[in-house]
C-alpha cells in the first residue's frame, strides 16, 4: 500500500481513482473462480492432460545455441593451436549430455487430471498424486508479471487441510491449458 500511496501522490489522483496495475482489484468473476469439490461427480470429470508451454522449450535451446556457439567457438580458437582441445571437447559433450537430460525431463513433465486424480509430474520432482476426493478449492487468479502490466493466470488447487495440492503459473503454461484444467477441477 505504501508503494500506490507514494505514486499517487507523484503522479496525482484520477477521476476515476488510482489504477495502478499493481493494486487494480478486478471483479470476482474476472480475477477469481473458488469450487467446493466435495460435491462433484467424479464421471462428470472430464479427463485431461495437459504439458508446459512449447515457448519454455524454444527459450532455452535459443539460449543454449547463443551461450555454447560463441563461447566454445571462441575456445576453440584458443584451444586448438595449444593442442588442448581434447579436454574442451569432453567438457562440450558433458553439457550436451545435461541439456539431453534436461529436455527428456521436460518432456516428461505434466499435469492430468482423470475421474479419480489429480496428477503432477514436475520438471525435477517425482510425480505426486492427489485424489480428487481431498480437493477442497480451486482458484483461478489473475496474477501481474513483476515489472509488467500484463497479467497471467494462475491456477491454485487446495485440499480438504488447506494445504497446496497444484500451482499452474501462467509463465510455464499457457493460459489455455491452465484454462482447461480449472474446467477439468470444476
Amino acid at each position: 500500500m505504501a508503494y500506490g500511496a507514494r505514486l499517487e501522490s507523484v503522479l496525482g489522483e484520477s477521476p476515476r481513482g488510482f489504477e495502478s496495475p499493481i493494486l487494480r482489484q478486478c471483479e470476482p468473476d474476472d480475477c477469481t473462480r473458488a469450487t467446493s469439490m466435495a460435491a462433484r461427480d467424479p464421471d462428470q470429470i472430464q479427463a485431461v492432460r495437459v504439458a508446459p508451454s512449447p515457448r519454455l522449450l524454444r527459450n532455452a535451446v535459443l539460449s543454449y545455441l547463443l551461450i555454447t556457439v560463441t563461447l566454445f567457438g571462441s575456445l576453440y580458437c584458443l584451444t586448438i593451436p595449444r593442442g588442448t582441445w581434447p579436454m574442451l571437447l569432453a567438457g562440450q559433450l558433458v553439457t550436451v549430455a545435461v541439456v539431453t537430460l534436461a529436455f527428456v525431463r521436460y518432456r516428461m513433465t505434466y499435469i492430468a487430471v482423470t475421474g479419480q486424480e489429480l496428477v503432477e509430474r514436475g520438471f525435477l520432482s517425482p510425480s505426486r498424486r492427489a485424489p480428487l476426493s481431498r480437493v477442497a478449492s480451486v482458484l483461478l487468479a489473475e496474477t501481474y508479471r513483476s515489472h509488467s502490466p500484463d497479467s497471467t493466470p494462475q491456477l491454485l488447487v487446495r485440499d480438504v487441510d488447506g494445504r497446496g495440492r497444484l500451482r499452474m503459473r501462467g509463465a510455464s503454461w499457457t493460459d489455455t491449458d491452465i484454462h482447461r484444467v480449472a474446467d477439468a477441477l470444476g
